[in-house]
């Protein structure tokens, strides 16, 4: 199994095609493990999308510039790899990003640990969240989503009740300085 992983730091993304963006980035590898020449194609690129609106970019390698990839420096044609989910986002330089190997199950990559390639916390956690979401959907019958019903009225109730929360604190705020 191919272990790699690492931050990735993007130096430069541009849309190239209909189907592909240019990312050219920095793997950042503490342990001296893995440089650019060990990424492959296939291999996930998850991206900060903060800056766009948005908590997680997926992207998939689909070719490696050989010519412009050396050392730490990695240039790669990719694609969008979110589905319909998110509208497809142009990559752009100062994303910050994490690179791994895709797994066999062609859904999961690996991810570099937080503390090890000093990555942020909150792009970790949503790109792990974002793959246990991809198992759940894809494990149980024939591939087809949860049914999310049960789930979504819950939210809905708990936001009413927040909203409410909301109003009476107001409420109070609004009593005491009259």
């Amino acid at each position: 199994m191919n272990y790699f992983n690492g931050r990735f730091d993007v130096m430069d993304g541009s849309y190239h095609d209909e189907t592909h963006y240019r990312i050219v980035g920095t793997i950042v590898d503490n342990s001296g493990t893995y440089f650019a020449a060990d990424a492959q194609i296939g291999d996930i690129i998850y991206l900060d999308g903060s800056p766009l609106g948005v908590p997680l970019l997926r992207y998939k390698i689909a070719e490696i510039n050989y010519d412009e990839t050396s050392g730490a420096d990695l240039s790669v044609l990719v694609t969008w790899d979110m589905g319909n989910e998110i509208d497809p986002q142009e990559p752009f330089g100062g994303l910050e990003g994490i690179i791994g190997s895709l797994h066999s199950n062609g859904l999961t990559a690996n991810i570099t640990p937080v503390a090890y390639n000093s990555v942020n916390e909150v792009l970790v956690a949503n790109a792990n969240s974002y793959q246990a979401m991809l198992l759940g959907i894809n494990s149980g019958g024939g591939g087809t989503s949860p049914d999310l019903t049960e789930v979504n009225k819950k939210i809905a109730e708990l936001e009413k009740q927040v909203s409410s929360v909301q109003l009476e604190w107001e409420d109070m705020i609004r009593l005491s300085f009259e």
